[in-house]
């Protein structure tokens, strides 16, 4: 890699936009900020330090309680772009995530396993698995045995990483050596009823596994073996934290990166779902260069089909750099602006590779600054001609803008509105002239069948992808 670990380092070295060289020599006193590196450095030694294969032998796993499996469809629509589906009988997507997410809470009732039932909902092609009112017991359609769950994905082996809802190993399937992501769910905490627990964790299931889209991870199955829970989803070699880490990304390939981004949220957004929790820690690339969205325990409806009543969403959820400031002035929200929000936060980091502030609070004063009324347009000219003869210290949201390539600037000033309502919209971000222009790595069918087989990949002539793991920066150390 043409970078040192040294010079990567230095460059990295501060986290906001007020300790950038074109922002930093404007202030009377510069304080120190906390290194964009040193915020994950716990995550960053955590993905150096690659545990040894799990002792799962199947022996340990004849030994403990039998498990339940909860799969989608087996059949999986071939379009790699959003194909919503406006089905609106019992077994339609939004109608089966509005049965699970409004039940009455009730006591548990386990389900009886019923794999006959589940290979013919898979083959009928239906959207979604057919749920159950009420939260499983012991699963929604169950495997004969652990046995066969284990030569369908093989045995979990080597640690990925481990975050706030859990940790995550790869499989290999010895039959064709494909190769799975399965994530163990956290531990129940002493403070959920068993109840909770269990709804939390086929909420995400359900909703992931109900999403379909080429900038979307691919979940398959959810099982669940005594008191814990694993969900198998496609394995995604690239971690895009370590790609923005790396310093190598050039300004095409950020737009393209930036452009995947919005298009898989898009596509969640037509669900009726929001993520609520985007940033680079929770995006993957494939060699292919294709950015997959990750990770949707902080997943909510905002609305349901044929229902244009939007639900307000509560709470604090993600990470402090990326939430938007509405998150800690109301009580409850609009979260699709927080989505936004939230992208244009990950833009700015792969742009700058830092953060533009902190938390988006005024007791930040890079977000106060952002915040202040501002004496100039995105263009850099003063508003009056007193702050232009005098050269006055620049002011408001153009002190973070003029470091982002020019042609990004307004779209970006419209995902960083103040006020949510006047927000961009995914839809209006899909009709920019800027966003249009982005030439950008997808799939696309390469005929008219139906078959999974047929995509091809299109590449731009303007980027490659950098492709860069823990494992490559580790031998760069050397």
């Amino acid at each position: 890699m043409p970078n040192s670990k040294e010079n990567l380092a230095n460059q990295m070295n501060h986290l906001t936009v007020e300790d950038h060289p074109a922002v930093a020599s404007e202030l009377k006193s510069s304080k120190s900020s906390e290194s964009f590196s040193n915020l994950f450095s716990g995550r960053k030694k955590l993905h150096h330090k690659l545990k040894e294969l799990k002792n799962n032998s199947s022996e340990k796993l004849e030994k403990s309680n039998r498990s339940s499996l909860l799969s989608p469809r087996m059949s999986r629509s071939s379009k790699g772009e959003s194909s919503i589906s406006s089905d609106n009988s019992p077994n339609s997507s939004s109608t089966k995530l509005k049965r699970f997410f409004k039940n009455v809470l009730k006591p548990p009732t386990k389900i009886k396993h019923s794999k006959a039932k589940h290979e013919k909902a898979a083959t009928s092609g239906a959207s979604t698995p057919d749920f159950k009112q009420e939260v499983s017991d012991g699963g929604f359609f169950g495997a004969d045995d652990m046995d066969e769950l284990i030569q369908k994905y093989g045995i979990p082996g080597r640690l990925l990483g481990t975050g706030a809802g859990g940790s995550v190993s790869i499989t290999e399937r010895p039959s064709d050596h494909k190769m799975f992501a399965v994530k163990q769910f956290k531990a129940k905490s002493d403070r959920e009823t068993t109840y909770d627990y269990r709804k939390k964790v086929q909420g995400e299931f359900l909703i992931a596994s109900s999403l379909t889209h080429q900038n979307i991870i691919e979940t398959y199955d959810l099982i669940e073996d005594g008191k814990s829970f694993l969900v198998v989803m496609e394995y995604i070699p690239y971690d895009f934290f370590n790609l923005v880490m790396s310093g190598l990304m050039t300004k095409h390939e950020i737009a393209c990166y930036f452009r995947q981004i919005v298009n898989g949220v898009s596509y969640i957004h037509s669900k009726g779902l929001t993520h609520r929790d985007l940033k680079l820690d929770n995006c993957v690339v494939n060699e292919s260069g294709i950015l997959k969205i990750i990770d949707f325990g902080s997943a909510t409806v905002f609305r349901y089909d044929y229902d244009n009543t939007i639900i307000k969403a509560k709470g604090i959820v993600g990470s402090d750099p990326y939430l938007a400031p509405e998150v800690f002035q109301t009580k409850a929200y609009d979260p699709r602006p927080v989505d936004i929000w939230s992208i244009a936060i990950i833009y700015c980091c792969m742009a700058l590779k830092r953060f533009p502030w902190k938390i988006p609070r005024s007791s930040e004063s890079s977000f106060r600054n952002f915040c202040a009324t501002p004496n100039t347009d995105l263009d850099g000219n003063y508003l009056n001609e007193e702050d232009k003869a005098k050269e006055a210290k620049i002011q408001g949201p153009y002190r973070l803008f003029r470091l982002l390539p020019q042609s990004s600037r307004r779209l970006i000033a419209r995902m960083l509105e103040l006020d949510p309502p006047k927000r961009i919209t995914v839809e209006e971000i899909l009709d920019d002239v800027w966003f249009r222009s982005i030439d950008y790595c997808h799939y696309e069918i390469a005929d008219d069948s139906q078959s999974s087989n047929n995509y091809r990949l299109v590449k731009t002539d303007d980027h490659q992808h950098h492709l860069v793991t823990d494992d490559d920066e580790k031998s760069d150390d050397k």
